[in-house]
């Protein structure tokens, strides 16, 4: 078996076994770090701009812009995940552009002052 495949296959084990030791920052980098040597092994080529979590994180806010319409929830959100303009940019791209109009509506609300999106420093 290939070395790169049996150390993605030995990472994603123990972190199976043992996720519970780690802080949820801790079990995210690990978590990221076993897709990278899982795609590695694969030998896929990773854009790095967008991850699966964010993604993720990214389908939870749509879905309080576009069903709830709470945009400034929408914005504490995207906060509290470290998303800003230049990241919503980068996940819409990478979402096929999905509430199109619902997040373009959020992002003119929140610049016209509406809700706010800057991350707190």
């Amino acid at each position: 078996m290939n070395n790169k495949v049996k150390e993605a296959l030995g990472s994603a084990s123990y972190l199976t076994y043992h996720w519970r030791q780690y802080s949820f920052e801790q079990l995210e980098k690990e978590m990221v770090r076993v897709c990278g040597l899982c795609h590695k092994a694969l030998d896929i080529s990773q854009d790095d701009s967008v991850t699966d979590f964010e993604r993720g994180q990214w389908s939870v806010i749509q879905n309080v812009i576009g069903y709830i319409k709470d945009y400034s929830l929408a914005a504490q959100l995207c906060r509290e995940a470290s998303i800003g303009y230049e990241k919503i940019k980068a996940l819409q791209e990478d979402c096929g552009s999905s509430y199109k109009e619902e997040v373009n509506g959020f992002l003119k609300d929140s610049r016209n002052g509406g809700t706010d999106l800057k991350l707190e420093e």
